[in-house]
C-alpha cells in the first residue's frame, strides 16, 4: 500500500510540470511578429538548461540539524523510502515507563502536537500508533521515485521549473529571451535557495510557476492541457494550502481566457480532482492544520489563531471575486465591457491598481500596518535595489501594448495577495533564511510571469545594439545581488551532514539505547531504522533526574549509552560514564538575519558517546568532573541560567559525586566567580554540603575568578550508595531585582564555572 501512495504521489507532483515541460517544446512565438529560433539558440537553450538543472541536482541541501520544518519533512521522505508505514507504531517510546515517555517529546504541553522526532506524532502516550506530523505529500513523492534519491525531487521540480522559465524568454525573445529569463532566476536569492530543498510550499510554488510559463509559451488550447493544468493547480494545495491563494485566481484567469462551458469543464474537473487528496489526507492520515473538513471543527480552528483568521478571510475574498469574475465572464456583453475597462486601464490604471499595496503597506495605521512594513522590511532584504529595478521593468513590459490581459490580472493579482504573505512573515520572530519562504508563493509565480512580457519587450527593440544594452543592463541587475552575496545564492547547507550523521550512527546498532541530553541532536537519529536513540526533551529537562534513574536501571541488564552535546561529565547516579566515542563535525551554513546581506558561516556539531556502567556500594566511582556549560549530565536540584562560562548556584544546587567507604578521604575543588553587587559587598561564602550530611565545606569566593577547595573524611554511615548529591547553598543569596536586573532566579549564590570531587 505504501509503494501505492508513493507512486501516485511523485506522479502527481512530477507528471503535470514534466508534460507542461514536453508540451512546451512545441511553442509558438509571442510577440506579434513570429520568430524562427535559431541553431544557435536552441544550443544555448539546451546548454542552460543541462548546466542550470544538474547544477540544481548535485547542489541539494543537506539540511540535518536545522531543527526546522524543512528538515523535518526530510527526515519524512528518508523515513518513508526506508520502509517505514504512515501508522507504523514507534519502535522505542513503548519501551519507557509511562511516566517517562513525555520527556523525550520535543514540546510535552496540552496543546503541542506529541512528537519524538518531528516528522510523525504520536497518537497515543504509549506510541503503539503514529503518523505523519505535517501533510505528507512532498516526502511521500520523493520517496516514490526509486531512481532518485528522495533528497533530489525538489531540485528535479526546479528543473523542470528552469528549462520553462528559459523557453518562455526564448520563445518570446528568441535568444535575447534566454538572457532575461537568466536575469530573473537570479535577481533574488529565493528561486536558487528553495528549490534545492524540502519546503513544500516552494515545491507548490515552483508547479504554479511553471504553469504560468508554459501557458505563456504555448496557450492551453485542447482539453487534455487543460486538463493536466487544472490538476497541478489542485494539487500544489495538497503541498501546502496557502497555495490555494494563488492556485484559485490563476485557474479563473485560465478560464476566462476561453470562457466556454466545455473549455472550463477539463480545467474546474482537474482542479477538484487535484483537490481531493487534500481533503483525503486530512480526513484520515494527519491534520497539521486542524481538521478543516468538519463544520463544527472547523469554526474554532478559524478563530484558533490570527493566521488562520487571515486565510480564511482572504481565501474567502479570492473566491468571492473569482466566482464573480467568472459569473460575468460568461456573458459576453459582459465580457465586451471588462475589455473596454482593461483597454482604458492599460497602463496607467493597471500600474496604479498593481502598486497600489506599496502605499497601503506605507500608511496603513495600527498593529496591521506595523505588521505589514514589518514584513515587508524583511522581504525587501531578498530583493534590494538591483532586484527591484528588474522586476519593476518586467511589470512595466505586462503593461506594454500587445500584451495578454491575463499577465496584468494576474500581476495585479499577486500584487495584492503579498499583502497576506507579508502579513504572515511580519508575524514571524525572524528565523534567517528559512523564514523568508512564505514569500515563495509570490516571488516564484512572479518571476515566471514576468519572463516572456520582458523577453519580448527587449526583442522588440530596433537595432541589435538596443536588444544587446537591454539584455546586458538586465543581467547586470540580476546579477548584482548573486555577485554581492554569493553564499545566499550558491552554499549548500549543511552539505555532508546527511553521510557524516550515518556514520556516526553505525555502532549504534539494534539493541544499544542512546540517549541524547540536547534533542535538536538526536532528531537525525531519531528515524533512522534499527537504532534506539532518545532525546531528552527541551521542555522537560527538569525531568532528567527520573530519567537517569531509569537508565542505570537499564544499564544493568543492557548497553546503554548517553550522548552529550555538553562537556561530558564522569559520574551519573549510581553510574559511571566511561568515554566510548567523541565526534565533531562541522557543516556550512548561511548566517543571515534575514536574507542580504548574507555570509558564509559554519555549524559546529559535538557529540561525546558515554558509555554508562552500573556501579555499586564496594566499588563507587573515584572521580566527578563536571563543567558548568548547560549539559544537564549530574546536576540536581534548581540551578541558575547560564552566564559565559559558568552556571548560577541556587539554594539546593546539587552535583552527583562518588561516595565511597568510611574513613576514605574525599576533594572538592572548583574554578568559581563572583561580581559583587556593590561595593560594599566584598565576598560570598558558598556551603557545600557532602551527601552523609554533617560539617559542610565553607568556601569564601572573592571578586573574579578564583578556585576554592577543600576536604571531608567520610564518617562511619548505616547505609550508603555509590554515587550522592553534593548540594550547594550560599550564606546571603543573591536578588538581581533589588539591584535592578531582571530575568535571573532571586536565589542566586556564585558563577560555578568546574567543579572536580575526587576520592583520595
Amino acid at each position: 500500500m505504501m509503494s501505492f501512495w508513493q507512486s501516485g504521489c511523485a506522479l502527481a507532483v512530477v507528471v503535470p510540470l514534466g508534460l507542461l515541460a514536453l508540451r512546451a517544446f512545441r511553442w509558438r512565438a509571442s510577440a506579434r511578429e513570429p520568430r524562427r529560433i535559431g541553431s544557435w539558440c536552441l544550443a544555448a537553450l539546451a546548454l542552460l538548461a543541462l548546466a542550470g538543472s544538474g547544477w540544481l541536482l548535485t547542489h541539494s541541501h543537506d539540511d540535518s540539524f536545522t531543527g526546522l520544518d524543512n528538515m523535518a519533512y526530510r527526515k519524512m521522505a528518508r523515513a518513508f523510502g526506508d520502509g517505514r508505514g504512515l501508522f507504523d507504531p514507534d519502535p522505542v517510546l513503548p519501551t519507557l515507563p509511562p511516566a517517562l515517555r513525555r520527556t523525550v517529546l520535543y514540546r510535552s504541553g496540552s496543546q503541542a502536537r506529541p512528537t519524538r522526532d518531528l516528522s510523525f506524532q504520536l497518537d497515543a502516550p504509549d506510541g503503539r500508533a503514529t503518523r505523519p506530523f505535517f501533510m505528507p505529500t512532498l516526502p511521500l513523492a520523493a520517496a516514490g521515485l526509486p531512481w532518485l534519491a528522495p533528497d533530489l525531487l525538489p531540485p528535479l521540480l526546479a528543473s523542470l521549473g528552469w528549462c520553462l522559465l528559459l523557453l518562455a524568454g526564448a520563445a518570446a525573445g528568441g535568444g535575447w529571451g534566454l538572457g532575461v529569463a537568466v536575469a530573473l532566476a537570479l535577481a533574488t536569492p529565493w528561486p536558487l535557495w528553495f528549490s534545492r530543498g524540502f519546503y513544500p510550499d516552494g515545491s507548490g510554488s515552483l508547479i504554479l510557476g511553471g504553469l504560468i510559463a508554459a501557458i505563456a509559451i504555448r496557450p492551453l488550447d485542447r482539453a487534455g492541457p487543460r486538463l493536466v493544468a487544472g490538476f497541478a493547480l489542485g494539487f500544489s494545495a495538497v503541498l501546502h494550502p496557502t497555495l490555494l491563494l494563488v492556485a484559485l485566481p490563476l485557474a479563473g484567469v485560465l478560464m476566462l481566457q476561453r470562457p466556454r462551458v466545455r473549455e472550463s469543464v477539463p480545467l474546474a474537473g482537474g482542479c477538484l480532482l487535484g483537490l481531493l487528496p487534500f481533503w483525503w489526507m486530512t480526513r484520515a492520515i494527519c491534520q497539521p492544520y486542524g481538521d478543516w473538513t468538519r463544520i463544527d471543527r472547523l469554526v474554532k480552528l478559524l478563530g484558533a489563531t490570527r493566521e488562520h483568521a487571515l486565510l480564511a478571510t482572504t481565501l474567502f475574498l479570492v473566491t468571492l471575486l473569482a466566482c464573480g469574475a467568472l459569473a460575468l465572464g460568461y456573458y459576453p456583453a459582459a465580457r465586451a465591457r471588462l475589455r473596454r475597462l482593461d483597454a482604458r486601464l492599460r497602463p496607467w490604471g493597471w500600474a496604479a491598481v498593481s502598486l497600489a499595496p506599496l502605499l497601503l503597506i506605507a500608511c496603513l495605521p495600527g498593529f496591521t500596518g506595523a505588521t505589514l512594513r514589518e514584513g515587508a522590511r524583511a522581504i525587501w532584504t531578498g530583493i534590494r535595489v538591483p532586484g527591484a529595478l528588474l522586476l519593476l521593468g518586467g511589470g512595466a513590459a505586462v503593461l506594454r501594448q500587445g500584451r495578454p490581459a491575463r499577465e496584468r490580472i494576474l500581476l495585479a493579482v499577486l500584487a495584492w495577495l503579498s499583502l497576506f504573505f507579508l502579513f504572515l512573515k511580519g508575524l514571524e520572530v525572524p528565523a534567517g533564511i528559512w523564514s523568508l519562504r512564505r514569500f515563495l508563493p509570490v516571488i516564484l509565480p512572479l518571476i515566471a510571469l514576468l519572463a516572456a512580457p520582458l523577453a519580448a519587450a527587449c526583442a522588440s527593440l530596433r537595432t541589435t545594439a538596443r536588444r544587446a544594452g537591454a539584455v546586458a543592463l538586465l543581467l547586470i541587475a540580476g546579477t548584482a545581488n548573486l555577485a554581492r552575496w554569493p553564499a545566499a545564492f550558491l552554499q549548500v547547507n549543511e552539505a555532508g551532514a546527511t553521510d557524516w550523521t550515518t556514520r556516526v550512527a553505525q555502532p549504534f546498532g539494534p539493541d544499544r539505547l542512546v540517549v541524547f541530553d540536547y534533542f535538536p541532536h538526536s532528531v537525525p537519529y531519531a528515524g533512522i531504522p534499527r537504532t534506539r536513540v532518545l532525546g531528552l526533551g527541551e521542555t522537560t529537562r527538569a525531568q532528567w533526574p527520573e530519567l537517569a534513574g531509569w537508565l542505570a536501571g537499564v544499564a544493568r541488564t543492557s548497553e546503554v549509552w548517553i550522548a552529550t552535546s555538553y562537556m561530558p561529565a564522569g559520574i551519573e547516579e549510581n553510574l559511571r560514564l566511561e568515554p566510548v566515542l567523541a565526534v565533531t563535525g562541522r557543516f556550512p551554513v548561511v548566517k543571515s538575519r534575514h536574507f542580504l546581506p548574507a555570509d558564509r558561516g559554519e555549524r559546529l556539531v559535538s557529540h561525546a558517546f558515554l558509555k554508562a556502567v552500573p556501579v555499586t556500594a564496594d566499588t563507587p566511582p573515584a572521580l566527578q568532573e563536571k563543567v558548568l556549560d548547560g549539559g544537564p549530565l549530574g546536576l540536581r536540584g534548581p540551578w541558575g541560567a547560564v552566564r559565559g562560562r559558568g552556571m548560577w548556584t541556587r539554594q539546593g544546587s546539587a552535583i552527583i559525586g562518588p561516595y565511597p567507604a568510611a574513613g576514605t578521604v574525599v576533594r572538592f575543588e572548583a574554578e568559581v566567580e563572583w561580581t559583587p553587587p556593590k561595593p560594599a559587598w566584598e565576598q560570598q561564602r558558598l556551603f557545600v554540603a557532602p551527601p552523609w550530611g554533617g560539617e559542610s565545606l565553607v568556601c569564601t569566593v572573592t571578586s573574579g575568578v578564583s578556585t576554592v577547595s577543600g576536604r571531608w573524611m567520610v564518617p562511619p554511615v548505616a547505609e550508603r550508595t555509590p554515587t550522592g548529591c553534593y548540594r550547594f547553598s550560599a550564606e546571603t543569596p543573591y536578588d538581581p531585582r533589588v539591584y535592578g536586573q531582571r530575568g535571573y532566579d532571586v536565589d542566586l549564590g556564585v558563577l560555578l564555572r568546574r567543579v572536580t570531587i575526587r576520592v583520595l
